[in-house]
């Protein structure tokens, strides 16, 4: 593991949006606005990551990882696979979404390796 991030094809990141980590950006995508998709991210399309403004005004980004799972993004230094229990929740509605998420992205890795 290089600890670089990816981006490629003709994916396009702009305005305050972070792609670090082992994050890794293909296909037809624009990316800005305060996303941030770091360690374990495999984003392919635009529905494999959502930006959330907390209570406070700070704004996290929940988005898929290998495998199906959810990372959670906070910033350059905080991003990452969640682990439910250990990880902690900014705030608790977004445990509920991770759990809706964790099952979408799970079940559609596991239909995509069942027809492959």
């Amino acid at each position: 593991m290089t600890d670089d991030a990816w981006v490629t094809g003709r994916a396009q990141i702009g305005g305050h949006a972070v792609v670090c980590g082992t994050a890794t950006i293909s296909g037809a995508l624009r990316i800005g606005g305060r996303a941030v998709l770091g360690d374990g991210a495999e984003i392919t399309c635009a529905t494999d990551y959502e930006t959330h403004q907390l209570s406070w005004g700070d704004t996290v980004t929940l988005y898929r990882c290998d495998g199906g799972a959810v990372g959670l993004g906070r910033n350059e230094n905080l991003h990452g696979p969640v682990t439910l229990g250990r990880t902690h929740l900014p705030d608790p509605r977004l445990r509920e979404r991770i759990e809706e998420l964790a099952e979408l992205w799970g079940a559609n890795t596991a239909q995509t390796a069942a027809d492959g």
